[in-house]
């Protein structure tokens, strides 16, 4: 059963592919940039350049930069999923997942704004969709 695409689930579409598709743009970018170009870092006292690699001798370092780049694909996949999902049916569920991927990724060049806002049209769906349910009188 296919919800009548409404305006919000159209805006809410719309935003969650811009969004996931920065997040995986940057994610796939850091991952390719850094297995060619030396990063810096600073380990103890001294500061080091050196690709993804050549940091695999520091595994807190290496940890950190892999769950940076895993995080944003993770994010980027789980907005694509999200998407298709709310064409079908827009569910408050959906809304919480893509406020709390967003709220800590707001600085990642605005795509975590854009899933906080995408959260709320979902809800805004879904409140329309029970509305004119309700009117119709096809209550669950």
């Amino acid at each position: 059963m296919t919800v009548k695409e409404s305006k919000h689930i159209k805006t809410a579409k719309l935003l969650i592919l811009i969004g996931s598709s920065i997040f995986l743009f940057f994610g796939s970018g850091f991952l390719l940039f850094s297995m060619f170009i030396p990063i810096d870092m600073t380990i103890g006292r001294s500061s080091v350049s050196a690709t993804i690699w050549e940091v695999a001798e520091y595994p807190v370092h290496l940890g950190f930069w892999i769950g940076v780049i895993a995080a944003m694909l993770l994010f980027g996949l789980i907005g694509l999923v999200l998407r298709k999902r709310a064409e079908k049916k827009p569910t408050t569920v959906q809304m919480v997942i893509l406020i709390i991927l967003g709220i800590p990724t707001i600085m990642v060049a605005g795509a975590g704004l854009l899933f906080i806002i995408a959260g709320v049209q979902i809800y805004l769906a879904k409140r329309v969709q029970e509305l004119e349910a309700e009117k119709t009188g096809l209550v669950h």
